[in-house]
């Protein structure tokens, strides 16, 4: 009787593991997809940010000119 309970909690055991392995794949993957929106993320700030400079750039050169056009 012992060897059976035991064989039955091996193979309980045994299907466990088969499910974390597979929500192991999943994690894995979807941690994969969590770093390439990081990446995109990173990209996309960067280009706000540039995109922020160059409004900056544009607002003093339209600055200087409307001082220079009322001079």
């Amino acid at each position: 009787m012992k060897i059976a309970l035991q064989i039955e909690a091996l193979e309980k055991l045994a299907e466990l593991d088969a499910e974390l392995l597979a929500l192991d794949g999943v994690l894995g993957q979807e941690r994969e997809a969590l770093d390439k929106r990081r990446g995109q993320l990173r990209t996309l700030d960067e280009k706000i940010a540039a995109g922020r400079g160059n409004v900056g750039d544009m607002e003093r050169t339209r600055n200087e000119l409307l001082s220079e056009a009322v001079k």
